[in-house]
């Protein structure tokens, strides 16, 4: 939940879990001491950030991936998305 944007007061209305104990298992994981999630510790900042602004321009992961898919394609074919009227 903490992944898709949702507040440490979401995340705890959503679950039961109090608001600190939801704030302490997230610095558990920043800090790395959940070993079956591997590396996610030192990405995980940047991966909420991207949830959260996918959240407030109301885009779908989904609709993003499709947006890069058709930028690289653009790319690929010497298009620059600013010439795009």
């Amino acid at each position: 939940m903490y992944l898709e944007g949702l507040s440490y007061d979401e995340i705890s209305a959503k679950t039961g879990v109090a608001k600190s104990s939801v704030s302490n298992i997230i610095l558990e994981l920043k800090a790395g001491k959940f070993p079956q999630y591997g590396e996610l510790s030192e990405q995980l900042d940047m991966l909420r950030e991207l949830a959260v602004d996918f959240r407030r321009t109301g885009i779908t992961p989904v609709q993003a991936a499709v947006g890069i898919s058709v930028l690289s394609r653009l790319q690929e074919v010497g298009i620059e998305p600013g010439e795009i009227e």
